[in-house]
């Protein structure tokens, strides 16, 4: 819906999956569409985090321009291969910093520092990935595939350099990740405790801020609804994706790569910290 909302971009093909999408070919794989003749210029990769460094690769050798879906690879070492070749793009969306209250919220903290973040992702894994092995496997991240949508935001509304300091796992038996995690994160003096947990009944999506004035700043539903001081923000609503799309299509007309994988560094961090 965000592609065909769009008016840069219109949908030419699907490509590997099972089932096609409606009023688009389909194929089984880059390689098959690539034959077909079918005029692409670019290609949104939303497989399981795995493949997609090996098929932007592929793409950007064809001369496609790339968006990658969150996390942009299935770890650092492989999100270091992610390099466009010149006159190629490359993006990685997040599509959670597009939440309406996002950009409101980055504001706010410019003017009025955090004393301290808390970060609260708590969702039913059999809600959100039903009959999904991938999010078990060792590349799929378990509970972070949920949770690095909050490390995104906070790198968004407080763009500086965080580390992992301590991190307690839980992994169910015979899974290779984890489905709750809880860690401590830095940004020099200031500190973040993290709670990701697939095992909630109810949907829990938040992250609040101690500000160094006193006051509170908190980021609700994902990001959709911000409140500051107990007062609901008026921030709008936001199609995320359709700022994901609107993004790529800024870089697009800029040939400017924009591939951020703090998020994922992070992730990858709390693992490391677990000893996983």
């Amino acid at each position: 819906p965000a592609i065909a909302r769009h008016p840069g971009f219109e949908l030419a093909a699907s490509v590997g999956g099972r089932h096609g999408l409606a009023g688009a070919a389909h194929f089984p794989d880059l390689a098959a569409l690539l034959a077909s003749g079918i005029a692409v210029d670019a290609a949104a990769i939303c497989t399981p985090p795995g493949p997609r460094a090996d098929i932007a690769l592929a793409a950007w050798a064809a001369g496609l321009d790339v968006l990658l879906e969150k996390p942009p690879a299935a770890d650092p070492a492989a999100a270091a291969r992610l390099v466009p070749p010149p006159r190629r793009v490359g993006y990685a969306a997040w599509h959670s910093r597009h939440a309406a209250g996002v950009a409101a919220a980055r504001g706010v903290l410019a003017q009025r520092p955090p004393a301290r973040f808390d970060i609260e992702w708590l969702e039913d894994v059999e809600r959100w990935h039903p009959g999904q092995d991938w999010v078990w496997r060792a590349d799929g991240f378990g509970v972070i595939d949920a949770g690095i949508n909050a490390l995104s935001i906070l790198t968004a509304v407080w763009p500086h350099e965080w580390t992992v300091t301590a991190a307690d796992l839980v992994m169910p038996p015979g899974c290779a990740v984890p489905e709750s995690v809880d860690a401590q994160m830095m940004c020099g003096t200031l500190a973040a405790a993290v709670r990701f947990d697939w095992r909630s009944s109810t949907d829990r999506w938040e992250i609040g801020a101690v500000l160094a004035d006193g006051g509170r700043l908190e980021l609700l539903d994902g990001g959709a609804r911000l409140r500051v001081d107990g007062a609901d923000v008026p921030v709008g609503a936001a199609e995320e994706y359709d700022g994901v799309y609107a993004e790529f299509a800024d870089c697009i007309a800029g040939r400017q790569s924009r591939i951020d994988v703090q998020p994922l560094a992070l992730a990858a961090a709390m693992l490391h910290r677990a000893g996983a």
